[in-house]
């Protein structure tokens, strides 16, 4: 007689704001704790947790697209620089001049999607 046993354990987290997720990840108080950044271990505790993780966005609410976290920036959201209209600019200043958005953690990084979409973590919504 053969048994296969399915060993594999996948992490499940409630749906709801991205940025709860990683205070209670990190076993903060609030997202101002995070205010100094992550160290090496705590970035990479968080981002092995969170790839594969489902999110959607909540900036737009026209925009109903999902998105699966590849990885996490290695800078903050204010100095995560990517090309638009041939210049640079930050993560943090797009989503100002874009939607008209001052980011409340501008200190946290990215999370990536599929085609290197930078999304702040503040836009950021589990989904269950």
């Amino acid at each position: 007689m053969m048994i296969n046993l399915d060993v594999a354990a996948t992490a499940y987290f409630q749906s709801g704001p991205l940025t709860e997720l990683v205070v209670k990840m990190l076993d903060r108080r609030t997202v101002d704790d995070l205010r100094r950044g992550f160290n090496d271990r705590d970035r990479a505790k968080i981002e092995k947790s969170l790839k594969g993780l489902l999110i959607k966005v909540i900036h737009r609410s026209e925009v109903k697209r999902k998105f699966k976290i590849t990885k996490l920036t290695p800078t903050p959201a204010s100095s995560t620089m990517f090309m638009k209209e041939n210049s640079k600019t930050d993560v943090a200043t797009y989503f100002h001049e874009t939607y008209g958005r001052r980011l409340l953690y501008p200190f946290l990084p990215c999370v990536v999607t599929g085609r290197d979409v930078f999304l702040p973590m503040e836009i950021c919504h589990v989904i269950e």
